[in-house]
């Protein structure tokens, strides 16, 4: 059993709470997303006080550095996962344009699952999707959505040509009224940064602009105009 909070591996695990040390994998503190990734098959080691799976590597420690393993969450193990590679454009897609909130992007991919949304396609600069607060906010929907990173004009030309309804939101002259819109399966919801919206040379090559009309401010967290659009398009199917 490990006691030390100087110890060699308890260094390295600690530091995969970092993004740039999250290159083949990462640290999963919520049981119920561990359980989900443990019959995934991409759980590579359970660190704890005990394991539940007796079919997967465990490491003991002590109470204290499970603490600090687990940035003081109140656990009794936590795990460590191998990235999956999840590549496959299918179904309805939500694309994200440099959307920087992980709280923000783990509510989205719960709402993707529950809507039947099956693609996440994120730009380039989007937040990292193994931060810890992506997979709090998104729990076990984590691994039932496939997501790609790419540059997203070249995503969005390809998704055109594979007959995909594209949807923007943005107060544009030429935005339609949300309730007038008319969606149909396959379709990709683009949704923009936090401040600065969906990018205009985005927004230039998207056929359909939509606004959600509002009583009484201007924009919506763009989790909740997400849902709204997704739940929507549910009831369309």
């Amino acid at each position: 059993m490990i006691t030390s909070l100087t110890n060699a591996k308890v260094k390295e695990l600690y530091r995969l709470h970092q993004k740039k040390y999250r290159q083949k994998e990462y640290l999963v503190l919520e049981k119920n997303v561990i359980d989900k990734a443990y019959k995934k098959g991409l759980i590579k080691e359970v660190i704890g006080l005990y394991s539940p799976f007796e079919d997967v590597p465990f490491l003991k420690v002590s109470k204290e550095v499970l603490n600090k393993l687990s940035l003081n969450e109140d656990v009794d193990f936590i795990a460590l996962v191998k990235k999956e590679e999840r590549a496959v454009v299918e179904g309805d897609v939500l694309i994200l344009d440099d959307v920087k909130d992980p709280g923000n992007l783990g509510l989205m991919i719960k709402t993707m699952h529950a809507f039947n949304f099956k693609t996440l396609i994120l730009s380039p600069f989007c937040c990292d999707l193994y931060d810890e607060k992506v997979l709090k906010s998104a729990k076990d929907s984590f691994y039932e959505i496939n997501v790609v990173r790419g540059e997203l004009l070249d995503i969005i030309s390809d998704l055109k040509k594979r007959g995909y309804m594209l949807i923007a939101t943005a107060l544009k002259d030429r935005s339609i009224d949300f309730n007038e819109l008319k969606i149909k399966s396959p379709c990709a919801v683009i949704m923009g940064n936090e401040g600065s919206g969906v990018k205009e040379e985005i927004l230039e090559r998207v056929p359909i602009i939509t606004k959600i009309q509002m009583a009484n401010m201007d924009s919506l967290n763009v989790a909740i105009a997400a849902s709204i659009i997704m739940h929507k398009a549910n009831i369309a199917r």
